[in-house]
Parts: structure tokens; C-alpha cells; sequence
């Protein structure tokens, strides 16, 4: 392991030193740089009043890319923005990766001016942030202040989707945090099977796996299943850790036959209907995460009453003789 101090200052009097801690046990050369002012896009939209005024370059030239390096980096109190002064508590470095300043952690109060050969700069303020394999040949940091410790936050997700046609499904999702996360899996149980299959992974957006904006996925899935499809989705963090999403479940498309429900929506009973084209066994009632609540057996008729149940969303399936899912069609129970 390594530390190197840069002394640096963008004019006369303007002390904003770096500190930079190799933790590898292989060797490599460092540059540093600083100069005044921070944009939202390197050089556009100004961010003064939300940082510290500030911009460091730092290359790393013999390793670029590779290694945990750890980043320290002091500024003045008098370059404050108004906005970083108010909430310096939640202070943090952040890095300029894919064209944006990501959101860093740890967010915390600055330490003491300590970066110099002399007394502690009492008007300073400092903050460290460890890099895995992100310190470049060029690399660009800053200081800002952000919305609490994004460590402690959880991930929120809003999971859903909708067929877009005959043969294919729309899964989609919304996170805003995300923290901590690598990818996701998703997955689904078509209503005959017994288990979930995985079908696609999907890799995070999150900048070092922290964002606190909305992030926006979605995947198409090939699937022109008959019956009730259900879809979730497997959040794996960065110590492989997972964890699963809500459950949604897809109808199929309308199919040929004439196979009825009404009314809908419905304040209690409903009723399905068959003209005799097809050779329907059994009514399958599922709620909204795939749970059978009841089955009833047609028997012969061409029109069932259903009735008893809660308010909420129901997929109701119309089974074959041949114990398969012929079609499924929604529901919703409005209550009295």
C-alpha cells in the first residue's frame, strides 16, 4: 500500500490539496490536478452553488483502471456553494463516469483541513471515497452534497409489465434508489409449470451501483402462451446477495373461441359463458400473484356464477379436458 499527498491550489492562496492511497502492493505513478469550477457535464450547467467549486483531475498511469484507490480530497470553506454550506452533512466525493457526477457514499460532514505539512486549516474541509478499479488515466472528481448516506438506503423498485401482442410480453421497471445492486434477473412461470425459469439478466445503470434518480428498464420476452403467465425479478447485490421483486401476472391474448365473462367490472358475482366450441373442463380463479382460490368444474354447462370473492383483480382460466389453459381472462372485484 501506497499514499501520496498533492499540494495544490488552482491560484495564490487557494490551498485544495489531494490525498492518494494505493491499495495494492504493486507500485504505480499518479498525477494530480486541480482547477476552478465544476459543471454538470464537465462544461455545461454550473454546479458552484451545489459543490465546492472545485474540479481535481487525477490520472493513474501505469495500473489505469485497475486497483482500490482510495481518494482525499480538501477544500476551502469560503468555496462553498450556498447549497453544499446548508447540507455539508451529507458532503461526499463523486466521480465523473458516463457523462454524469454519480452519487457517492459515504455522505457525511467534512473532517478538519488535515492535508498539510503544518497546522490543521481549520477553515477546510475534507472527504475520502474508495474506488474499485475506476481511478483511470484520466479521471475527474469533485466535491457535492447529496440526500443522506446512500449506504443505508434501500433499493425501491416498481415492477410491471403488459402483453403487446399475440406472441410477445412487455416487462418493464422503475427504480429510484437503487444502491449496492449488479443486476437483475428476470424471471417467469407460465401456469402450467410448477417453477420459475430464469429468461433474461439485466445489467444495473447505476453508476458504481448508486443512483438516487430514476432508472428506467425493460426487456421484450417472447411468449405466446395461452394461459396466465407470472413474471419477477431477482435483485442481486454486489456481495451476491438477492433479493425478489413483487409478483405481476399477464393474460394471454384473446383466443378464437367464444369464451365470456360479464360483467366487468363487477361488484360481486360474475358469470363466464362457453358456446360449445371447445371442450372446456374446469373454471380456474387465480388471484394477482398466482394463488388458485377455486376451481369449478363446467359439467356440461354454458353458463357458470361465480361469486364470494373479495375485492381486488382476478384472472379467471378456462382448462381443457387435457388439463391445458385454453384462455385467461381478467377481472375486477369492485365490492358492494
Amino acid at each position: 500500500m501506497a499514499g501520496l499527498f498533492f499540494l495544490l491550489g488552482a491560484k495564490r492562496n487557494a490551498y485544495t490539496p489531494a490525498g492518494i492511497h494505493s491499495k495494492s502492493s504493486r507500485p504505480d505513478n499518479f498525477y494530480v490536478n486541480v482547477e476552478d469550477g465544476v459543471k454538470k457535464e464537465l462544461f455545461r450547467t454550473d454546479l458552484s452553488k451545489e459543490g465546492v467549486n472545485k474540479t481535481w483531475q487525477v490520472g493513474k498511469q501505469l495500473r489505469p483502471g485497475q486497483d482500490n484507490v482510495e481518494i482525499t480530497l480538501q477544500h476551502i470553506n469560503g468555496d462553498e456553494g450556498s447549497t453544499f454550506t446548508s447540507n455539508k452533512e451529507n458532503a461526499y466525493v463523486s466521480h465523473y463516469l458516463q457523462k454524469l457526477w454519480d452519487a457517492g457514499s459515504p455522505q457525511s460532514q467534512p473532517g478538519t483541513g488535515t492535508l498539510t505539512t503544518g497546522a490543521v486549516e481549520i477553515k477546510s474541509g475534507v472527504n475520502s471515497r474508495t474506488f474499485s478499479g475506476l481511478v483511470s488515466a484520466n479521471s475527474y472528481f469533485t466535491k457535492l452534497t447529496g440526500k443522506g448516506d446512500t449506504s443505508s438506503k434501500k433499493t425501491i423498485l416498481r415492477f410491471n409489465g403488459y402483453r403487446l401482442d399475440v406472441n410477445s410480453v412487455r416487462v418493464y421497471w422503475n427504480t429510484n434508489p437503487e444502491t449496492d445492486n449488479r443486476y437483475f434477473v428476470v424471471q417467469r412461470r407460465l401456469s402450467n409449470e410448477a417453477g420459475y425459469k430464469n429468461i433474461d439478466t439485466v445489467l444495473t445503470l447505476s453508476v458504481n451501483g448508486i443512483s438516487l434518480n430514476d432508472l428506467n428498464y425493460e426487456i421484450k420476452d417472447n411468449n405466446n402462451y395461452n394461459g396466465l403467465s407470472f413474471y419477477r425479478l431477482i435483485l442481486v447485490d454486489r456481495s451476491n446477495k438477492s433479493t425478489f421483486s413483487n409478483i405481476i401476472a399477464i393474460t394471454p391474448a384473446p383466443g378464437k373461441y367464444k369464451l365470456l365473462l360479464w360483467p366487468n367490472p363487477t361488484p360481486d358475482k360474475f358469470f363466464v359463458g362457453l358456446n360449445g366450441e371447445v371442450n372446456v373442463k374446469t373454471i380456474v380463479v387465480w388471484n394477482a400473484i398466482g394463488q388458485r382460490l377455486r376451481q369449478v368444474n363446467v359439467n356440461g354447462r354454458s353458463i357458470i356464477e361465480i361469486s364470494g370473492l373479495m375485492p381486488g383483480t382476478y384472472m379467471v382460466s378456462f382448462v381443457s379436458s387435457v388439463n391445458q389453459i385454453i384462455e385467461t381472462k381478467k377481472v375486477i372485484v369492485t365490492g358492494y
